[in-house]
């Protein structure tokens, strides 16, 4: 929820005010046809911390975080934390895929 509310912050911020032009979106995390829905989340979460949201507005920032896309969605960026996070995640799961695949298929 975090990082939905970290992107929904930085998206509103950067297209708040401008058209809803499918150009100024398509490095958006956030459709041209949500941008009102998440203006009305962000200023939300500026009066109110994220375990108090609605569980609808909860699971918006959720769907928001799975739906980003790093190296396509370049309006909004990851914070460095996270990204090394996500980094060290990816090579534990490929030593640990790779430990069971060779456990399974011993040369």
């Amino acid at each position: 929820m975090n990082l939905g509310a970290d992107l929904s912050r930085q998206t509103v911020d950067i297209l708040g005010n401008l058209p809803p032009d499918e150009v100024f979106f398509q490095q958006s995390p956030i459709p041209a046809d949500e941008l009102e829905d998440y203006k009305l989340l962000a200023e939300h979460l500026r009066k109110t911390k994220l375990h108090q949201l609605s569980a609808a507005d909860q699971e918006k920032l959720l769907e928001l975080a799975l739906r980003f896309t790093p190296g396509r969605h370049k309006m909004a960026a990851l914070p460095e934390v996270l990204q090394k996070l996500i980094l060290e995640g990816r090579a534990l799961f490929r030593e640990k895929i790779s430990k069971r695949t060779r456990r399974r298929y011993p040369l």
